[in-house]
């Protein structure tokens, strides 16, 4: 991990202090940044209740009925109260882990791998509303989500909304869109996937910090020198930051 224990560069910093994860949506206006993104401190935290899907998009979108949205920030929820139309796209899962993998697991062995995902924004008060942000076909995604109730589920298909708040909600859409040249060369999709299994769930970090830490360096020590490359080594920076490691300057 011979690059991980360096200095933290101003850039760096201002992504783990401001929450940088709201750009994920980058439409927003400048305001809904400021006002939406203090409240996130490490986004790269696991939920005991987010599915993590390995699939694609397929071309088809369906109509869905929900009685609530998500909001900016992990545990909260509101009624959705709106009469617009509300649709999802359909996915062809690959493989499942998390929060109710094993029921998406016993519907694949049955032969049933789609599920339907419904996407979200903000506007500048914070507010989330579904939009039909369609993703691209042919192209393996990391998917991080939450089950909706059964009674919510789409023709039978189980239905997610995608997180609000992670920047990798959908890996790896945003780095190929930023093109920075440090994007050039990512993780893929399964490499992420192995890096997002040893990640701690959100936490008293006095009660993550330690084996959060330990998990992160054994994984990085593994996946030399492939844990050099984003997001691996941003992901490291700012667990070590949150955890109040010191690196030498």
């Amino acid at each position: 991990m011979k690059n991980v224990a360096v200095s933290i560069s101003a850039s760096v910093f201002s992504l783990a202090l401001t929450g940088l994860v709201v750009l994920a949506a980058n439409p927003h206006p400048g305001g809904a940044r400021d006002l939406c993104s203090f409240m996130i401190r490490n986004p790269y935290l696991r939920s005991e209740r987010e599915t993590y899907v390995i699939g694609s998009a397929r071309s088809d979108s369906v109509q869905v009925r929900i009685s609530d949205r998500p909001g900016v920030l992990p545990r909260d929820r509101y009624p959705y109260r709106d009469s617009t139309p509300v649709f999802g796209q359909v996915l062809r899962v690959r493989s499942v882990y998390g929060a109710n993998g094993d029921r998406i697991l016993t519907r694949m062995a049955a032969g049933d791998s789609t599920v339907v995902l419904i996407r979200y924004s903000f506007n500048s008060m914070c507010h989330t509303f579904p939009v039909r942000a369609w993703l691209d076909t042919g192209i393996v995604y990391h998917f991080t989500m939450l089950l909706r109730p059964d009674s919510e589920w789409t023709a039978g298909r189980p239905t997610f909304d995608s997180e609000v708040w992670p920047l990798l909600a959908v890996y790896p859409p945003y780095p190929t869109r930023m093109r920075r040249p440090d994007f050039d060369t990512l993780l893929t999709v399964d490499e992420y996937a192995s890096l997002v299994k040893v990640l701690p769930i959100r936490a008293d970090p006095a009660q993550y910090c330690p084996k959060a830490l330990a998990s992160i360096a054994a994984w990085a020590h593994l996946h030399e020198p492939r844990s050099e490359l984003y997001p691996a080594n941003e992901i490291i920076r700012v667990m070590q930051w949150n955890c109040g490691v010191r690196r030498e300057p």
